[in-house]
């Protein structure tokens, strides 16, 4: 499948590596400014958080092995950053720039290791100003620890083809297991691995050596308390992974297949994305340089199964986040090493104006009026949920035997969030009787017979207050977002639950 071409800094063109620590120190300076830049950005606190964040930030005041839709690391990653700094917006979102900064240094000791230092160069500062990079480091999400540990999993991996001992392969499989518990999506990095060595005529070997095995247990063996938690709670977690594929219903639909691809141009970048398809355009002779078949076998499986997902059901575009840590090595390395330069360079301008848009946009807002309507609003999603904490707190100073009770998980997380509410006051209203939600897990509201509830919605009581003695409306909380939307907050006071069963038709009384 492959020749025997040496893999290291002899592959790369004469000349080309004239510098390394040179160049290494430009990578930790290039990525130590973009860095600076983003923390100075989340310190002034622009955007509250979005629901899930908020979500986030709750399930990190209970820290455990396992949570209802995710594995835990980015919860305790937010209980330690909080628990550092405080729980505002800035801490939330802290680790993010952090972490992703470290990819970009090991994605330079990656191309460094397959290539040469130039390489690495590129490739790491390519890395970190690509678009979805810029964005994903200033949100609290569960891509960026999961692209960390695979992109140590990756150099690990390479260095121990390259010179092998245990060693190399137990770091690979140890940063395999923290990837595993910060998304599940680092099975692809098994796949690829596996496939990688059952093609490669240089490294097919080593599947009758110890070290992929050993690597394989530490990974599990790391991923063994989440399974425990899964177990434990009905597998919760995975359960809901294998609903996300939403199989059951029609299975065609080119235009989310698309939709995907398009939004690939954005994640990483117009120039990045078009090269990466002409570069898989021409993969039959691609993989015969053993670098770039090793690179391209952790992005065409992962890429390949996710495309299918879209076209069958549908499938995000962050989706595909894993593939382009060995992407951006790909892609920079062949524009290097074909004598276009000048491309690379391009992507990076190109790049480091969309992270001005994003970084710029609240500032510019004002003249460009985008903001005005919800419509045209990229931050609708945010807007204005960090002045629903005041009220909602003052109502439950007023009503301080009360508990907090909503119908919606994430207008719930807001609440939990901006007004301080502790995990042991807030539920959410189950009536159908199955676990949707982590705030369903951690509690079953018919323990809590008796009890009187501050019960805040967006959709309107329903058949909520049937549940209780009494029913109260108090004042509406309403915060105007844009010129044609606002937050629209029904509160009701309810008195003495009843239980879920049976209901009663007790009127609400306005």
């Amino acid at each position: 499948m492959t020749d025997n071409r040496p893999t290291a800094a002899s592959a790369a063109p004469p000349g080309a590596a004239v510098a390394p620590y040179a160049d290494f120190a430009l990578l930790l300076g290039g990525v130590a400014v973009l860095t600076l830049v983003r923390l100075v950005y989340l310190h002034a606190e622009v955007y509250p958080l979005h629901a899930d964040e908020a979500q986030y930030w709750s399930w990190a005041l209970d820290p455990d092995f396992g949570y209802y839709s995710k594995p835990p690391m980015l919860a305790w990653l937010i209980w330690l950053t909080t628990a550092t700094i405080g729980d505002g917006e800035f801490g939330v979102r802290l680790a993010s720039p952090l972490v992703h900064a470290v990819t970009a240094i090991m994605v330079f000791l990656s191309g460094r290791a397959l290539f040469d230092a130039r390489i690495g160069l590129w490739a790491g500062l390519t890395y970190a100003t690509l678009p979805a990079v810029s964005l994903s480091s200033i949100i609290a999400s569960t891509d960026a620890p999961l692209l960390m540990f695979w992109s140590i999993a990756l150099f690990a991996f390479i260095k121990a083809l390259q010179r092998g001992g245990l060693g190399w392969w137990g770091l690979c499989g140890l940063a395999l297991g923290l990837a595993f518990l910060s998304k599940y999506a680092a099975i692809a990095f098994v796949g690829s691995a596996a496939l990688y060595l059952l093609l490669s005529d240089r490294h097919r070997p080593a599947l009758a050596t110890p070290g992929p095995y050993l690597a394989l247990a530490i990974a599990l063996a790391l991923l063994a308390p989440n399974l425990a938690w899964n177990a434990a709670h009905g597998w919760l977690t995975i359960g809901h992974v294998g609903e996300n594929a939403a199989l059951g219903g029609p299975l065609f639909h080119p235009d989310n297949l698309a939709d995907f691809l398009g939004a690939q141009f954005g994640v990483f970048g117009p120039i990045l994305f078009a090269v990466l398809l002409v570069m898989l355009a021409r993969a039959g002779r691609l993989v015969r340089s053993e670098p770039l078949f090793l690179l391209l076998s952790f992005v065409v499986p992962m890429l390949a199964v996710i495309s299918v997902q879209a076209l069958l059901v549908r499938a995000h575009a962050n989706w595909a986040a894993p593939v382009y840590v060995a992407a951006t090595l790909a892609v920079v390395a062949w524009l290097e090493q074909s004598g276009r330069h000048k491309l690379v360079l391009a992507s990076l301008a190109l790049h480091l104006v969309a992270a001005m848009v994003i970084y710029g946009f609240e500032a510019a807002r004002p003249l460009t009026g985008l903001a005005d309507d919800r419509a045209t609003d990229p931050a609708r999603r945010v807007r204005g949920w960090d002045q629903v904490g005041p009220p909602l707190a003052g109502l439950r100073a007023r009503y301080p035997d009360t508990l907090l009770l909503s119908d919606e998980r994430r207008y719930l997380a807001h609440y939990i969030y901006e007004a301080r509410v502790p995990l042991a006051e807030a539920f959410k209203w189950d009536r159908n009787g199955r676990i949707d939600d982590h705030y369903e897990m951690i509690h079953d509201l018919n323990d809590h017979v008796g009890r009187d509830f501050l019960f805040v919605t967006r959709w309107g009581p329903r058949e909520v207050p049937d549940h209780f003695d009494r029913a109260e409306r108090l004042p509406d909380i309403v915060v105007p977002t844009h010129s044609d939307s606002e937050i629209a907050l029904q509160v009701w006071l309810l008195e003495g639950f009843r239980g879920y069963d049976p209901p009663l038709s007790v009127p609400p009384r306005e």
